[in-house]
């Protein structure tokens, strides 16, 4: 068994393929180009699907860089029918029917030439199906040719995520819920699937309220521009609606504070922000300082004055047990107090000043009077 350590990529030698459907395929489209002058693979029906597998332009880009004769692939005469299915296939007339009898061959593990494993469960596929969806491992195959299984371990994919993905490339059905959607986009990234993450985000970008802490939270992870906008669109439009909601208890902790720390969403009532950290704080139990003093950092405090300040340090008494919490509150008063009196004092100076300014007016208005 050879192996790289700078690639995740293996070949092995446990058996050999007994007829690899790439090289078979490009064979055969090659040697029909040198009899005739309609090249076969262009009369084949293209699509608009978006989910049909793009085998026509693969093949077309194997032609040039195949060196492998007809004369090199055998195919035992005692199997009648692996000679049936090969030959429905190199005679499929469009992508559907060749998709079709691939997954065929991929359910009864017929001609598979490439094997992915994950936590050292092995899954049996074609390249020529992978190799039509990723740029990747097209490009991988073509400089790694071999009539041996092609083997690589998926070290960030599940068991679900990868037999979903599989499932995908052969049938064209992808089952998308909000459980699963992470495992898939995670597998899809491993294996450089760009057709699985346009799926995704406009599923993404159907959400309902109740999921747009989850649509953000992917769009951000896998870049996926279009969910995020419209995502955080509503978050900021909606804010104090959904910080409400149940399931804003369910967030991680780096959620959240991606949330708050996002100085862009200005329609933040700071009183429920600040009810609602409390909320998470005691509903998950969380009694890491840290993440309880990062949390308080976030808040705007100074938006809060100080008797909504003291009325929740009164009610939150199991944090005022926190010497550095409760310390980092006394302050957070302390500027809000000066801040209310600053504001008392310029108010008081403001209506002073309007005060004698009316009695000035009146004074002069009466003077005028008097001459007259």
């Amino acid at each position: 068994m050879s192996s790289q350590h700078s690639t995740s990529f293996m070949l092995v030698r446990p058996f050999r393929v007994r007829l690899s459907i790439l090289d078979l395929r490009t064979s055969q489209s090659s040697n029909t180009n040198e009899t005739s002058t309609i090249n076969p693979i262009l009369r084949r029906s293209t699509t608009t699907n978006p989910l049909i597998i793009k085998l026509n332009e693969f093949l077309h880009e194997q032609n040039k860089y195949s060196t492998i004769k007809n004369d090199s692939i055998t195919i035992s005469d005692r199997d009648i029918h692996d000679r049936e299915i090969i030959h429905r296939f190199l005679n499929a007339n469009n992508e559907i029917e060749a998709r079709k009898i691939l997954s065929q061959m991929w359910k009864e593990s017929r001609f598979c030439d490439l094997m992915l494993v994950v936590d050292g469960s092995e899954y049996l596929a074609h390249r020529i199906v992978l190799a039509a969806f990723s740029r990747k491992y097209r490009t991988f195959f073509r400089e790694r040719r071999t009539d041996f299984v092609t083997r690589t371990h998926l070290r960030h994919t599940t068991h679900k995520g990868l037999q979903l993905v599989l499932n995908f490339l052969y049938t064209g059905e992808l089952t998308l819920t909000f459980r699963n959607i992470n495992e898939i986009l995670n597998c899809a990234k491993e294996l450089d699937i760009e057709k699985i993450f346009e799926i995704c985000e406009e599923f993404l970008l159907t959400f309902e309220k109740r999921h747009v802490f989850r649509v953000l939270e992917l769009s951000r992870r896998y870049g996926m521009k279009k969910a995020f906008y419209q995502s955080h669109y509503y978050l900021s439009k909606y804010f104090n609606q959904c910080i409400n909601m149940k399931n804003f208890l369910q967030l991680p902790y780096t959620t959240i504070s991606n949330i708050l720390a996002d100085e862009t969403i200005l329609n933040r009532d700071e009183t429920i922000v600040l009810s609602r950290i409390l909320n998470w704080i005691t509903s998950n139990h969380v009694e890491n300082n840290q993440i309880i003093m990062n949390l308080f950092k976030r808040i705007r405090w100074n938006k809060l004055d100080y008797e909504q300040q003291r009325e929740w340090l009164a009610a939150s008494h199991e944090l005022a047990e926190n010497t550095k919490l409760t310390l980092f509150i006394k302050e957070q008063m302390i500027l809000a107090y000066e801040k209310s009196k600053h504001r008392s004092s310029s108010t008081s100076k403001t209506t002073e000043q309007k005060l004698n300014l009316d009695n000035s007016s009146t004074r002069q208005t009466s003077r005028n009077k008097h001459r007259s």
